[in-house]
């Protein structure tokens, strides 16, 4: 292939109308991993397009997820929380995930696995003492009971002294 090369260009090869470059030279803010990266939507909540962005929307959980990797939103000066705010997520060309809001790039770190549930869980309640069935209801001791023989001495009023 080499050898080919050099036989195509000397055979067809035409030298340039003007010397130098013909690109043009790069703007000073631009950001190569902001335009060279995937850029993904929530499916479930459309928004449109909001400044360019595909927008998603951060979690409860200060969480965003997309496919299997979760991504926790870390606060900032300008936020505390991100729960529930419009966010772009880029996947870059080397598999790395970055999260923007509003043109801004944020912390983020991988989220747990599993992230706990900010909410109460509705766990069934315990039956009460009327819902038990009669076997399973406690029961008041006898009145010869040693418990109740200590409370019915204090109740009763102690035996007179005198004469007989």
């Amino acid at each position: 292939m080499p050898a080919f090369l050099l036989q195509f260009n000397a055979r067809f090869g035409v030298p340039a109308a003007e010397p130098g470059s013909a690109y043009r030279p790069l703007p000073a803010d631009f950001a190569p991993e902001r335009v060279f990266c995937f850029r993904y939507a929530l499916l479930a909540q459309p928004h449109g397009v909001v400044g360019g962005h595909d927008p998603r929307v951060a979690e409860a959980e200060h969480t965003v997820r997309l496919g299997e990797q979760r991504l926790q939103l870390l606060p900032d000066a300008r936020r505390a929380s991100y729960a529930r705010a419009e966010v772009a997520v880029h996947e870059h060309l080397d598999g790395g995930l970055a999260v923007y809001h509003q043109g801004r790039c944020l912390a983020a770190r991988p989220a747990p696995p599993e992230a706990p549930t900010l909410r109460a869980r509705k766990l069934p309640r315990p039956p009460t003492i009327a819902q038990l069935p009669d076997a399973a209801r406690p029961r008041r001791p006898a009145a010869e009971h040693p418990w109740r023989r200590s409370s019915q001495a204090a109740a009763a009023p102690p035996p007179r002294q005198g004469p007989p």
